[in-house]
C-alpha cells in the first residue's frame, strides 16, 4: 500500500463544500474569508481508543467524526469541512482505510442536517511501526450571537441534558465481559447488541447544538465525552459556580439497567461516569427553561431537567430521589501521561 494510492483515495472521497474555494489538490485548502470561526481536533490511537477486533473500520471512522461533530455542537455551532491525518500501522491494508472513510461519510449523513456543509477537504498520511493513529480536524461556524462557552452558567440556572447517558460505557463493559468469559459476540442477546452498537456508533447532537446556539437558549454548554459528572464539572469550574444534580432524573435506558444488573454494576454510576455518549449538557435561565422543552418538542428531541446551578460555595452535589448524596466510582475518564511524581509508579 503506497502513500500516493492513499492520497488518491482521499481525493476520490472529497467533494465540493460551501465555503471552501479549494480542497484537495494543492499544498493547502483555501477557505472563503470569514466563513469558519470554530475549529476542533480529536486523535484516536489503536489500543487506547479503539481495537480492530472489537470495532469495524466503519465504526472507527464513524466515532472519529462523531466526536468532532459533538465538539462543534457543544459550542452551539454548525459543522463545516474536515481534514484527516493518518499514521498507518503495519497491519492495516487499503480496504481497512476505505472502511474508515466510509464510516466518516455515514456519520455525516446520519447527523448533519441538510443545509450544513460537511465534507473531506484534505489530510495527510504517513506510516508507523507502532499502532495506527487517526486524527481529524473539523471546522465549524458559530451562531450569529457567537459561540456558547462553558463559562456562562449562573446560580439559579436549570441544568438540562439532551440525549442519553450510560449506554456507550454499558456496551464497552459488555465487550470486556464477553472477552473475559470467552463468549462469542454472536451469542449476544438483543439488548446486548443494542448497547454494543451504541458504543461503536455513538450519536452526535448536531442539530440540537446548532438550535441551542441559534436561539440563544444556553448560558453554558458542553458535550458528554468523558462522563457527565466530569464534563459538568468543567462548566462549574469555568463559571465558578456549584451544582445540585438529581441522579434519578437521568435518562437511563432499560437496556442499560438490565445490563448493569447482569454485570453487577450500578447503572447510575454508568450514567454519571461513562463517556462517549456525546449527549449535551446545558444550563438555562429559569425564565427561559420552558422554551428549551418547546424547542425539543418542535424538533423531535428529548430534554431532561436534571438539576440546578448553585453558588460556588455549595460545591457539586449529586443526590438521589431521597436527597441522599450519591458518590460515583469516578467522575469520568481522564488520560494520564508520563509518571506521576510521588505516585509510586515505576
Amino acid at each position: 500500500m503506497k502513500e500516493f494510492a492513499i492520497i488518491e483515495e482521499l481525493r476520490s472521497r472529497s467533494r465540493p463544500v460551501d465555503g471552501v474555494t479549494l480542497g484537495i489538490g494543492d499544498d493547502t485548502a483555501i477557505l472563503e474569508p470569514g466563513r469558519f470561526d470554530l475549529i476542533t481536533v480529536d486523535t484516536i490511537v489503536e489500543g487506547v481508543h479503539f481495537r480492530r477486533d472489537w470495532s469495524s473500520p466503519e465504526a472507527i471512522g464513524w466515532k472519529l467524526l462523531a466526536c468532532n461533530l459533538s465538539d462543534i455542537a457543544a459550542m452551539g455551532g454548525a459543522p463545516g469541512p474536515y481534514l484527516v491525518a493518518m499514521a498507518i500501522g503495519p497491519a492495516v491494508d487499503h480496504a481497512w482505510i476505505e472502511g474508515v472513510f466510509r464510516g466518516m461519510e455515514a456519520a455525516a449523513e446520519a447527523f448533519v442536517p441538510a443545509g450544513f456543509e460537511t465534507g473531506l477537504i484534505g489530510g495527510d498520511t504517513t506510516q508507523t511501526s507502532g499502532p495506527t493513529v487517526l486524527s481529524l480536524t473539523l471546522l465549524g461556524e458559530a451562531a450569529p450571537a457567537g459561540a456558547v462557552l462553558r463559562s456562562g452558567a449562573t446560580p439559579g440556572d436549570r441544568i438540562c441534558l439532551i440525549g442519553g447517558v450510560g449506554e456507550s460505557v454499558a456496551g464497552l463493559r459488555l465487550l470486556e465481559h464477553f472477552e473475559a468469559t470467552g463468549r462469542s459476540l454472536d451469542t449476544a442477546e438483543e439488548h446486548h447488541a443494542r448497547l454494543i452498537n451504541a458504543h461503536r456508533y455513538p450519536a452526535a447532537m448536531v442539530k440540537e447544538g446548532a438550535l441551542l446556539g441559534l436561539h440563544g437558549l444556553a448560558n453554558a454548554l458542553i458535550d458528554v465525552s468523558d462522563g457527565l459528572a466530569q464534563d459538568l464539572g468543567h462548566i462549574l469550574r469555568a463559571s465558578r459556580v456549584g451544582a445540585r444534580v438529581e441522579s434519578h432524573r437521568l435518562p437511563l435506558s432499560s437496556d442499560a439497567r438490565r445490563a448493569a444488573s447482569e454485570l453487577g454494576a450500578s447503572v447510575v454510576d454508568w450514567g454519571l461516569s461513562g463517556g462517549e455518549d456525546y449527549a449535551l449538557v446545558c444550563t438555562v435561565s429559569p425564565d427561559r427553561a420552558a422554551q428549551i422543552f418547546e424547542l425539543a418538542e418542535e424538533h423531535g428531541f428529548e430534554v431532561r431537567d436534571i438539576g440546578e446551578i448553585r453558588e460556588e460555595r455549595e460545591g457539586f452535589r449529586i443526590v438521589d430521589a431521597s436527597g441522599l448524596d450519591v458518590s460515583p466510582s469516578s467522575r469520568g475518564y481522564e488520560h494520564r501521561f508520563g509518571r506521576d511524581i510521588g505516585s509510586g509508579e515505576s
